[in-house]
């Protein structure tokens, strides 16, 4: 049988159904993520549907069938979207999804100028990942439990987004 070809779906917050599937997927990828830079108080763990829906993020799903393996999440501001959230499902990583999503967001947003998103220090992962998708380093800062995190930045062409 075929998979399922992956899909992108604006993910509609006032949907109960969208939000559990949104804590669900975010709070496996988080462990993940927690597991690999030894931190665990990334706040996305402790998001409830209520922190979800208030939290003025525009949401993208990637489903395979009725499947989200993967979300992103952005605000934008001017010309300038900043990544909040980027996860895959953990059975689904090393397929491309990530990567898909970061080149959806680069071309479905009205004429961004710039994306911008922090990451741990030791997320080699999701460096390696912003790295081979055009991200440079900007910046870097320490939160005040002493997690260091890693400003990154790609400055996009004005054809890209057209």
């Amino acid at each position: 049988m075929p998979r399922p070809t992956p899909e992108f779906k604006k993910i509609d917050l006032n949907d109960e159904g969208a939000v559990t599937q949104i804590l669900t997927l975010q709070k496996l990828a988080y462990a993940k993520e927690a597991e690999i830079i030894g931190y665990t108080n990334i706040p996305p763990l402790f998001d409830t549907k209520r922190t979800i829906r208030q939290s003025n993020e525009r949401f993208t799903g990637l489903y395979l069938g009725n499947q989200l393996v993967g979300m992103i999440a952005t605000t934008q501001s001017n010309r300038v979207i900043e990544i909040c959230r980027l996860v895959v499902h953990p059975q689904h990583t090393s397929r491309k999804h990530a990567t898909r999503l970061l080149t959806y967001i680069e071309n479905a947003q009205p004429c961004p100028k710039r994306i911008v998103v922090s990451t741990a220090e030791k997320n080699l992962p999701a460096l390696a990942l912003y790295s081979k998708c055009g991200y440079k380093q900007i910046g870097s800062s320490v939160t005040g439990d002493g997690l260091t995190l890693v400003k990154l930045e790609k400055t996009l062409s004005e054809q890209s987004a057209t």
